[in-house]
């Protein structure tokens, strides 16, 4: 069965009862071949570190990406609020490579399983390639998983690649956020004076007052 031959490859997360059960047929099988099709020496060094995620556990996952960024925008750049992420459709699985040699074989095979990874800057998430309704790869920054700056580079002997928080940039500076509020406010100002010069312009056309642009 290949939800059994995924599971001899499990670590971590994946380790969940539901981590494969929940998963769908097409990416069970599709990933049954993959690991079967791998050569041994990559067998041994390539890991399921996540699977199917109930919306309880991403939402677990959610309310830790807000406690360590503070902010739903920054938060959903590393992590899918409940119900937004693949994993919870049983539609993705997370790949852990205990060597480069792992992520650059399954990089160069992935599509003879009908397998992809759709989001640029992770590059152990992989879906069946018709997940996202034949979309292409997406960039980190343009979807709610986890942002293309600052994303983990691939992994040497020793490192076990993981899509754990800790490898996750810090928040945005307070300057920054400072910056990017008071250019707000000077858009706003700039909208008010557009209205008011507005109202004065039709004002004038009805009751005859001067006109703004004299």
């Amino acid at each position: 069965m290949a939800s059994e031959i995924l599971r001899r490859y499990a670590v971590g997360g994946a380790t969940r009862p539901d981590s494969f059960s929940g998963l769908t047929q097409e990416l069970t099988g599709s990933l049954a071949g993959l690991f079967q099709g791998a050569p041994p020496e990559i067998q041994n060094v390539l890991r399921i570190s996540s699977g199917y995620r109930s919306p309880q556990r991403q939402a677990e996952l959610w309310q830790g990406a807000l406690a360590k960024y503070g902010s739903e925008a920054v938060a959903r750049k590393w992590v899918a609020p409940p119900g937004r992420s693949n994993h919870n459709h049983g539609q993705a699985v997370d790949l852990k490579y205990l060597d480069p040699s792992a992520l650059a074989w399954v990089r160069q095979n992935a599509s003879k399983y009908g397998l992809h990874f759709p989001l640029s800057n992770e590059n152990w998430h992989i879906e069946p390639i018709g997940a996202r309704g034949g979309q292409g790869v997406q960039p980190g920054s343009a979807v709610p998983m986890m942002a293309q700056a600052g994303a983990p580079q691939p992994v040497t002997p020793g490192f076990q690649m993981d899509a754990a928080p800790a490898a996750m940039p810090g928040p945005v500076s307070p300057l920054a956020g400072m910056f990017a509020a008071q250019a707000i406010d000077l858009e706003q100002q700039k909208r008010r004076e557009e209205e008011q010069a507005a109202e004065t312009q039709r004002r004038a056309a009805l009751f005859g007052g001067p006109s703004p642009f004299g």
